[in-house]
């Protein structure tokens, strides 16, 4: 771990302590931990990553007084929302179970529409058992799928 690192969940940890545990858990400060990480992690071949680590450190300093004024925790929520979408466009990390998500959505859809598509084939009209079936398989396929990429993120350390 580096001196910012260090530094920087020192600060994270002391303020942690006045922010009521609801608070901590509706804006998802955990995730502030797993930004540094990572913002820092790319911070050197990355400007905007380096100009961030000093936006993070203006968040963290922000913490306790921060969500007594809506005005504050606005500019909190959208700072935050910047750097999660910086480190997903520019660097692809994105959140544990993210393609799991979409790609087991994904198969649903295209086995519903496979299922409509079957029955009306096969039996000239709608039948809800082709729809179900197709459904179900679609998506234990687009969970494994969606398994497989989230096992190659992890193994390159590109999940927040």
């Amino acid at each position: 771990m580096s001196i910012w690192s260090e530094k920087y969940y020192g600060k994270l940890e002391k303020n942690r302590h006045n922010i009521p545990k609801s608070d901590f858990r509706f804006y998802n400060l955990s995730h502030l931990f797993l930004l540094s990480e990572k913002t820092e992690k790319f911070s050197m071949n990355c400007t905007i990553c380096k100009s961030n680590l000093k936006t993070l450190n203006d968040l963290a300093d922000m913490l306790p007084k921060g969500f007594q004024m809506s005005s504050t925790r606005k500019i909190f929520e959208q700072e935050k929302t910047r750097i999660e979408k910086h480190l997903q466009k520019e660097h692809k990390v994105y959140y544990i179970r993210y393609y799991y998500s979409l790609y087991s959505l994904a198969g649903i859809l295209s086995g519903i529409i496979f299922g409509f598509l079957l029955s009306v084939i096969i039996l000239n009209s709608l039948n809800l058992n082709f729809l179900l079936i197709a459904g179900i398989i679609g998506s234990l396929i687009g969970q494994i799928l969606g398994k497989r990429i989230e096992l190659k993120k992890y193994r390159k350390n590109l999940q927040i």
